[in-house]
């Protein structure tokens, strides 16, 4: 059974809050019971996005520093509530970490603040590629 009643348009009062959840809704429409529980591949999704993506390290400053996906900006999850976050709350970020727990809090917390576009894409620890 589907509960699309709940996302009913005429219901809709922050409409782009709402696009977003829609969206991603969307996304898992054709999901089956075990793809739910599987993660994002980081390695799929760095080469999947595109240039108007922003990737957001959320790790502390010395592991940045220690090794980064080439192109990631550095917001360490202890500060981003106080930092001034340059990107429109429309803008897509692929968020990660070290193994996913800090880039889901940040993605949480990025979401509550009315980024409607935020992926978490897990953590650098499954990362094939190279490093900065």
């Amino acid at each position: 059974m589907r509960f699309t009643w709940l996302f009913d348009k005429k219901k809709v009062h922050n409409k782009s809050k709402d696009a977003g959840i829609i969206s991603r809704i969307e996304k898992r429409k054709n999901m089956g019971l075990f793809d739910f529980f599987k993660a994002n591949d980081i390695n799929k999704m760095v080469a999947e996005m595109d240039e108007n993506t922003v990737l957001v390290d959320v790790r502390e400053q010395n592991e940045y520093q220690a090794g980064h996906i080439p192109g990631a900006v550095n917001v360490p999850l202890s500060t981003i509530e106080k930092a001034a976050l340059p990107w429109e709350k429309s803008a897509s970020l692929y968020v990660y970490c070290l193994a996913g727990t800090r880039s889901k809090r940040a993605v949480r917390f990025l979401q509550s603040q009315g980024y409607t576009n935020v992926t978490n894409i897990g953590g650098i620890s499954a990362w094939r590629g190279e490093v900065e």
